[in-house]
């Protein structure tokens, strides 16, 4: 199936102004901690914590240097 050329745009126009609106809010959130803790906040709503988890550590093992780092702190600790 083929999207009307119309619709396309449409979507993308949106796309676009969507990431224009996350950038203007990030730039925001560096100068204002009020709007970062807002931002912080509403990540954590809905993110899935244990995909977070999942993902952080798979990431991590495939880092070699951040793999090697996270080894010696288990070490550390044993």
């Amino acid at each position: 199936m083929v999207m009307p050329e119309s619709e396309r745009k449409k979507i993308l126009g949106n796309v676009e102004a969507s990431e224009e609106a996350i950038k203007g809010m990030i730039e925001v959130a560096k100068e204002n901690e009020e709007v970062r803790e807002k931002i912080i906040e509403m990540l954590l709503e809905n993110m899935d914590k244990e995909e977070f988890k999942r993902n952080l550590i798979r990431e991590a093992l495939n880092d070699r240097e951040l793999r090697e780092k996270i080894m010696v702190e288990i070490i550390k600790k044993l």
